[in-house]
């Protein structure tokens, strides 16, 4: 995509967060209405990626809601690969907050699953902000390699991963919703450092950034009571960011819906609250209740995840950072705890990839991803870290350049092929993997089971 630098953005190149230039491209130009904030959303190029158009929430600095999605009715419009879906919110009162938006909460508005490579924000007045998969990746929340270009510059080109969030939990994906503090997401080469040293100012600053395993369109989201960075240096004060006492959450007033409650995708929000109990179960085996109460929502396992009630809806909305989605199959009983983690995207053994799991294939019992295959010649596309990662979720990928594929639902890393002769590795040309010596279905030098495959769907990547 071609286009002018812009605003500075946070990017994943390597395991560091980084700052890298955004493509003008990428940004909706300033709103012709004073009420009007322009919000485009760009998935992953895959089709498994797409799917249907989130909710979009905007909050002030103070906390309070600005603003919901302007035509409901188009709620959950498909999202199609690699393609910029743009969204219109409309400020609920012109005059009733002097304050432009500073949060955002995106939520699942259907069973689809979708993969978000980036966000950008233009507001009423130009401001323009713009968040990236890749801090998702940062802090331990499902994701994938995506393939939209986001920045070339001195870094080369960036191709943020995506973050997956879904509405029902069926493709073993329990993060419904993201809340996300948009200034906090400009950046700057002091910032980028100031994270790198600090990740857990951004991954547990449930304000600043925080995935949902329980999110809809009426829900508030946490903000902070006081600035928390200089906004000339953009360096964070300590960790102010991690005060609790800092932080603090309004509820919604319904009434502000309006007519929007007869409208159609307001029924269609609460027949979804309704179905809340078998999603849930189909999901994470608890049930959910509904109604006027608080809701019992169990917190995706593998953190430490408090319960927050909002007072208006009656519903809890949960952390559902490294959920059981993901778990990594070669230490499936043991998560990585801690709510919003940084994911150093290492192997949990640290073993050689050709010695992890010797002698034994660890299913994901949450992979829900098969036929698939995304080939990718991209050097920041790393499949070994991508199989290493216990938050990465998604189809299998292979980089040739790289010389590695990776069988997701195992989470097991294999050579490439290199010669006609050798065995136990995958074949670019045919898309399977050799057996090994002797048309043996064991490897001889790690005793892995070597997996047997057909692609349905084949996704080269450029």
């Amino acid at each position: 995509m071609a286009g002018f630098l812009a605003l500075d953005g946070l990017a994943l190149i390597g395991t560091a967060i980084t700052t890298v230039p955004v493509i003008q491209d990428l940004f909706n130009p300033k709103p012709d209405s004073s009420t009007t904030t322009k919000v485009r959303i760009i998935v992953g190029d895959a089709d498994f990626a797409e799917g249907n158009e989130p909710h979009v929430s905007l909050f002030d600095r103070s906390g309070n809601n600005i603003g919901f999605t302007s035509d409901f009715r188009q709620f959950g419009d498909v999202i199609n690969r690699g393609q910029p879906a743009d969204i219109d919110v409309v400020q609920i009162d012109p005059g009733a907050s002097a304050n432009g938006a500073e949060y955002m909460a995106l939520s699942a508005s259907e069973g689809n699953a979708i993969c978000i490579s980036i966000v950008t924000v233009t507001t009423p007045t130009g401001i323009k902000y713009s968040f990236m998969g890749d801090i998702a990746t940062q802090c331990g929340i499902p994701w994938f390699p995506g393939n939209v270009l986001a920045s070339i510059g001195p870094k080369g080109e960036v191709r943020p991963n995506c973050v997956w969030i879904d509405g029902d939990g069926t493709n073993g994906i329990n993060t419904h919703g993201l809340g996300m503090h948009l200034p906090s997401f400009q950046s700057n080469e002091d910032r980028e450092q100031d994270f790198q040293e600090h990740p857990d100012r951004m991954c547990k600053s449930d304000p600043r950034f925080k995935a949902y395993d329980a999110l809809t369109f009426t829900d508030s989201i946490p903000f902070f009571k006081e600035p928390v960075f200089d906004g000339t240096t953009l360096l964070d004060f300590d960790d102010k960011a991690l005060d609790q006492s800092n932080w603090d959450q309004k509820p919604i007033d319904l009434s502000i819906l309006g007519q929007r409650r007869r409208s159609y995708s307001y029924q269609k929000q609460q027949q979804y609250e309704q179905d809340g109990d078998a999603r849930n179960v189909a999901a994470t085996g608890t049930t959910t209740g509904t109604g006027t109460g608080t809701t019992n929502k169990k917190a995706v396992a593998g953190g430490n995840h408090r319960n927050e009630t909002n007072t208006t809806t009656g519903t809890t909305a949960t952390s559902s950072q490294e959920s059981s989605a993901t778990e990594s199959a070669g230490d499936d009983k043991k998560k990585h705890g801690g709510g919003n983690n940084p994911d150093p995207n290492s192997n949990p053994k640290n073993m050689n990839p050709n010695e992890q799991d010797k002698g034994k294939n660890r299913k994901n019992k949450n992979w829900k991803m098969p036929g698939h295959l995304i080939v990718t010649p991209h050097a920041s596309h790393n499949v070994q870290a991508v199989c290493k990662s216990r938050s990465s979720m998604g189809p299998d990928i292979v980089n040739p350049k790289e010389g590695w594929y990776c069988d997701m639902e195992t989470k097991t890393l294999w050579e490439v092929c290199k010669t006609s002769k050798q065995g136990a590795c995958f074949d670019v040309d045919t898309n399977r993997m050799r057996m090994g010596k002797g048309n043996s279905r064991r490897d001889e030098k790690s005793g892995r089971v070597i997996p047997r495959k057909e692609y349905t769907t084949v996704k080269q990547w450029k």
